[in-house]
């Protein structure tokens, strides 16, 4: 963050640790930010399909009303659209791209955008 100081042109912008699923934690940092986050940007996390669910309760936890949540992920293993599905109905897609990669493994890209619904 110090290195893009002058670029994030003194908005407010935090770091924190995040323990996926962790009651006691997710309440602690609902307790800094009780309307949740507006923006909740994920990348290169869905690796381990048996953490989907600690990361889905995670991502629904913190996300505010009007939340837009950007994931991306190379896909691995073919498991990683489950992911994005297990956040419905409270999210809908609006938004995928694929990348191809560029790197020797050719590893394709997926990055996807989604909202919250309103209820």
């Amino acid at each position: 963050m110090t290195l893009n100081q002058e670029v994030i042109c003194g908005a407010a912008v935090s770091v924190e640790p995040l323990r996926w699923g962790e009651g006691a934690h997710l309440a602690q940092l609902a307790t800094a930010q009780p309307a949740g986050f507006e923006t909740l940007i994920a990348s290169d996390v869905l690796y381990a399909p048996r953490e989907y669910d600690a990361l889905a309760a995670t991502v629904h936890a913190l996300a505010a009303k009007d939340a837009l949540v950007l994931i991306a992920f190379p896909l691995r293993h073919g498991d990683e659209p489950s992911f994005v599905e297990r956040l419905a109905p409270a999210f809908e897609r609006v938004g995928e791209y694929t990348v191809e990669g560029t790197t020797s493994k050719r590893v394709e890209l997926r990055i996807v955008e989604l909202a919250r619904v309103h209820i």
